[in-house]
């Protein structure tokens, strides 16, 4: 359904109610797998909300398009605005495909801990246990979840001309930190990328091909890519850097684990949903995609204002948006961590989500699993990590004030 712009730079703005995916997945009693539309009078509340906050900030950032998925009590709408291209004036559709930079590292997360929980291997174990040639090394004694919770110690990205996993292998097993493992919050795209490579080896595939087989496949997500086919280009939008140059992707070191997904909003509304599904799935009867997901939720860290579970963060709900901008802020800092056991009691009613980049593009994924409350936000635009903070925020604090009426 069409509806009209809602300012000059909007070529379109539709919501479109989620057909059902392709298939259920048996042990997560997931409304993702059937997508009901959010009933009519939800929708057009929703609407209201979702235009009045990014209207006014696709003008302010001078984004072309943005793709914004909702999901409540299962229920699910894609709101579409702008082009996906300034050069060819082509509109947002539910078919166009967005970089959702570090928003990727969740796949990672999610395949980690499913090796975990099927017994393929143990996120305790060190990197040693799987990449002999560090035993005795400090980059050997790290563990496999502190890949997956940024304080392996490993740095940002490997120095020029570390261009391969054998290359990266030999860096680290002369790499001498100052402090031992899981001392430090260092944010780390290598440290995903070797997480994704380590857990592909050990399952005996191609990373692409073990997230497909754990993960898109299962919950039916079917335009979620980690390479775009020739037949799909036409629907890859154009991103475009903060000084409004086209960009797009480029692959680099382990690239697929730590920013190489591209997807719809709907596929990352379903993968929002399974999420949340997994949060509330019988304990007693969970399978294992349902257990990896919900083993990515828990708490694992504290460093400053960043609560780091599992690639995602966790933050107390209602969340003062302040708190997040700090965390944000803090992001790539290194800062000192203190380790959550297992078991440790956490709040209940959190925010649990990521946000992503790459040069021509800016994501958002986070849900209230208490509240049953899912938001995706996709823009062909790099815009900064604190806008988009106060954008996913102000969205889902109105989402969050419907529900408790």
């Amino acid at each position: 359904m069409r509806t009209p712009s809602l300012s000059l730079i909007l070529a379109c703005c539709t919501a479109t109610l989620l057909p059902p995916a392709a298939a259920a997945v048996p042990a997560i009693p997931s409304a993702a797998a059937e997508a009901p539309a959010l009933l009519p009078r939800d929708a057009a509340r929703v609407r209201q909300i979702v235009d009045a906050a990014i209207g006014p900030a696709m003008a302010r950032e001078g984004i072309p398009g943005m793709a914004v998925g909702v999901t409540i009590d299962g229920r699910q709408a894609v709101f579409l605005y702008g082009v996906a291209s300034r050069k060819d004036k082509q509109p947002v559709t539910e078919r166009t495909l967005f970089e959702v930079g570090s928003i990727s590292k969740t796949f990672a997360a999610t395949v980690a801990a499913y090796a975990d929980v099927t017994g393929a291997m143990s996120l305790s174990d060190p990197l040693s246990a799987y990449l002999p040639s560090l035993q005795g090394t400090p980059a050997g004694a790290a563990t496999v979840l502190q890949l997956g919770t940024q304080t392996s110690g490993l740095p940002f990205s490997a120095p020029p001309g570390v261009t391969d996993s054998k290359a990266l292998v030999r860096y680290l097993a002369a790499l001498a930190p100052a402090r031992p493992p899981g001392s430090l919050r260092i944010y780390s795209n290598a440290g995903i990328g070797l997480l994704g490579d380590i857990v592909a080896a050990r399952m005996g595939m191609p990373y692409d091909k073990l997230v497909k087989a754990v993960v898109l496949d299962p919950l039916a997500l079917l335009d979620t890519l980690l390479e775009v086919p020739k037949e799909r280009m036409r629907d890859y939008a154009q991103g475009y850097t903060a000084t409004d140059a086209p960009a797009r992707l480029r692959p680099g070191l382990l690239w697929q684990p730590a920013y190489g997904v591209r997807a719809t909003a709907g596929d990352m509304l379903r993968f929002a949903e399974a999420n949340l599904s997994a949060s509330h799935a019988n304990p007693a009867e969970p399978g294992p995609l349902a257990r990896a997901l919900a083993q990515t939720h828990r708490l694992r860290v504290r460093a400053g204002p960043v609560r780091q579970a599992l690639v995602w963060e966790r933050y107390p709900w209602p969340a003062p948006l302040a708190s997040l901008q700090q965390a944000s802020d803090a992001a790539l800092e290194h800062l000192p961590a203190q380790t959550f056991p297992a078991g440790s009691r956490d709040e209940d009613n959190v925010l649990i989500h990521k946000t992503g980049g790459t040069n021509g593009f800016s994501a958002y994924l986070g849900f209230l699993p208490a509240r049953r409350i899912g938001l995706v936000l996709l823009a062909n635009k790099a815009y900064p990590p604190q806008q988009r903070m106060v954008l996913a925020h102000t969205i889902l604090t109105a989402l969050d004030k419907t529900q408790s009426r």
